[in-house]
């Protein structure tokens, strides 16, 4: 799995380790790997976090609340990661292949520690004030790739985006099954196969922009956005 981590990604977890040694501690959670995407300081991790005003100070003195030291360091090497946090690193791998992407980027291990719903990060999140529903649309807004509300010029293209939007939506409300479709495969081309091949079946230009989309990432916020500009193009169409 290590081989595919962007070396943003290596990066974090070295801090990880270090923020953990400089703590005291004698394994690296989940904790640590936040503490080094906000270390990192350049990724879109860190830019989420910031959205939403985490900040590495402060952060690093509420972890230091949240686990007391254990005095000194036990490994002569590099300190094993807690169950939690091999469970969190799995999950980014499992989110990088739903996005249809071959590499682990900090975006990917944020996902890992929002989707991990164990008890460690649930209330580390909750110790920083952090809403999670927020730091998700924070990602979305990072990641996704298509732009709600452009202007739009000419009968042809005004139809081109209605029918983008219907794909878009109808990938949202089937979410579970295109990730199912996309997880697995290699490539961009072997997933616009895909989804060009399912039952409810894609148009090309709709499975293009349903992989621009992420759409693991989208909030119910943005889906009802997407809904309102499809609404409000259909009757541009009809006057």
């Amino acid at each position: 799995m290590f081989e595919r981590f962007t070396d943003r990604a290596r990066r974090v977890l070295v801090l990880a380790q270090e923020e953990a040694r400089l703590l005291n501690h004698p394994m690296i959670g989940t904790d640590h790997i936040l503490l080094g995407l906000l270390a990192e300081g350049e990724g879109v991790a860190w830019r989420a976090l910031s959205g939403v005003g985490v900040d590495l100070v402060i952060a690093r003195q509420v972890v230091e609340e949240f686990r007391s030291p254990t005095g000194p360091h036990p490994h002569a090497g590099s300190p094993p990661f807690t169950t939690e946090a091999k469970k969190a690193l799995e999950l980014s791998l499992r989110a990088a292949l739903a996005l249809g992407h071959s590499y682990i980027g900090t975006e990917h291990l944020l996902l890992g520690l929002l989707d991990v719903d164990q008890v460690e990060t649930t209330e580390l999140f909750a110790a920083l004030v952090v809403d999670t529903a927020d730091l998700r649309s924070q990602l979305t807004d990072l990641l996704v790739g298509v732009t709600v509300g452009e202007p739009i010029h000419g009968t042809d293209a005004l139809r081109e985006r209605i029918h983008v939007l219907e794909g878009l939506l109808r990938a949202i409300e089937l979410c579970g099954e295109v990730i199912d479709a996309v997880a697995h495969c290699a490539d961009r081309k072997e997933a616009l196969q895909a989804l060009t091949g399912l039952p409810f079946g894609f148009s090309n230009r709709q499975a293009a922009a349903v992989l621009d989309l992420r759409v693991i990432l989208v909030t119910s916020e943005y889906r009802e956005r997407l809904a309102a500009e499809l609404a409000e193009l259909k009757v541009q169409d009809t006057d």
